[in-house]
């Protein structure tokens, strides 16, 4: 697995129920308005990017991805692709 990108969730980005996508690995992830999936644990959700570059569910409740991440303020959320182009979230503790 290759990990693109290491940071912290902000407190907006619980909040908001978004999840930020920052420039470094922006040409990773499709265009905005066009859903794909990514791995969450053994669980695959199917999300969206806005306008903005944030990352939102579709289809789902914000609470599933709250429930699998146990999502916080300042926990480190990192962004990989594994081996056969999945792209997946997980935590660093």
């Amino acid at each position: 697995m290759d990990g693109l990108l290491r940071r912290k969730m902000t407190k907006s980005e619980v909040n908001r129920h978004c999840i930020r996508i920052n420039k470094e690995i922006r040409s990773f992830f499709p265009a905005e308005g066009v859903p794909f999936q990514i791995a969450v644990g053994d669980r695959k959700v199917d999300v969206v990017l806005d306008r903005y570059d944030r990352m939102r569910l579709l289809y789902s409740d914000w609470d599933i991805m709250r429930d699998i991440l146990n999502l916080e303020n300042e926990m480190i959320l990192v962004f990989s692709r594994d081996s056969d182009g999945t792209l997946r979230i997980s935590i660093e503790k």
